[in-house]
């Protein structure tokens, strides 16, 4: 006869000898021992489970539900072992199918974060890691090696553009437009007093709702016009020589730098690839909209509502046709 587990509601459960004259029982999943199931508090903790971690409720509405103390709830939460859910090989998708890898961090605070990886067609989250500090190169790396070496055949990524990762990867990259366009106006004032600088805010505003040629074409002829004002420099001797406009001509090189990226979903559109990481945005957006009723959550458990909300499917938004 199998035991369901008290605790984390598992049926992984052997025999490990006697305890007070009473059958003791250990679970494979959480690590506990136990003697006896209490149905009741077996009960309790199922219908906890589910308020807290999918509805994400507060405390106490969780109490005022089940009839039962705050203190209660709370200790029922901190029993509560919810496994942190990752890709394994045989769930793994097959071979002629591609993944299209959508890549995003977010934070709460300024010394934690998750950066998680999620496939673009089918809206499930692949994978995730806690960071402490700020985002690197190498956690990007992690996660894709991670994903390759389980047998998911990636054959793009969309990310945010952090320096270092296209070059660090042999896939197609797509540098979402959004993150680009508000990391080029961002360079550029409010209200440009120029007429240059507002010429060239007006066809970054553009960047994600145009096409490729239209884009270069407007940059092209922007240059054009404004070329001899950009490449103006001071001092007559060539050791003194400093550029007038120098942070629009640093904006002007990186736009040309990060050209091929932000056009790999337009060259290779046989790869389904989106231009921007509004799914990523959205998926942050609603667990941080469930997370404002739980302020002051201590971070372990932050960390198990994280696993929970993040292994629950998340369907992809489809745009109503007119």
């Amino acid at each position: 006869m199998i035991k369901k587990c008290p605790i984390c509601g598992g049926q992984k459960t052997i025999r490990k000898g006697l305890s007070h004259g009473k059958k003791r029982w250990y679970c494979k999943t959480c690590q506990t021992y136990f003697t006896h199931v209490n149905h009741k508090a077996s009960r309790l903790n199922e219908k906890i489970r589910y308020l807290y971690y999918d509805k994400m409720l507060p405390m106490q509405d969780i109490a005022d539900l089940c009839g039962v103390s705050r203190m209660t709830i709370y200790r029922h939460i901190k029993e509560l072992r919810e496994p942190t859910n990752i890709p394994l090989k045989e769930e793994s998708p097959s071979s002629q199918c591609g993944i299209v890898l959508q890549m995003d961090a977010t934070y709460w605070g300024q010394h934690f974060g998750a950066l998680v990886a999620r496939d673009h067609h089918s809206g499930k989250v692949l994978w995730h890691k806690y960071i402490y500090t700020h985002e690197k190169v190498e956690d990007y790396l992690e996660g894709i090696c991670f994903l390759a070496s389980n047998g998911y055949p990636i054959i793009g990524i969309v990310c945010d553009g952090i320096r270092g990762v296209p070059q660090a990867v042999n896939y197609p990259y797509q540098f979402c437009q959004f993150h680009a366009r508000k990391r080029f106006l961002d360079r550029l004032s409010f209200c440009p007093k120029s007429e240059a600088k507002d010429e060239l805010k007006s066809i970054i505003k553009h960047l994600c709702h145009t096409d490729k040629e239209s884009f270069i074409g407007s940059l092209n002829d922007w240059y054009t016009k404004w070329n001899e004002w950009l490449n103006a420099t001071t001092g007559k001797s060539k050791k003194k020589q400093r550029y007038k406009q120098r942070e629009v001509r640093n904006l002007w090189l990186e736009l040309q730098r990060v050209m091929p990226i932000l056009w790999t979903f337009y060259d290779r559109p046989e790869l389904g690839m989106p231009n921007t990481n509004n799914d990523m945005e959205a998926l942050f957006s609603g667990l941080k909209r469930k997370m404002k009723s739980h302020a002051g959550i201590q971070k372990e458990q932050l960390i198990k509502m994280i696993d929970a909300y993040l292994s629950k499917p998340h369907t992809k938004r489809r745009k109503n046709k007119t």
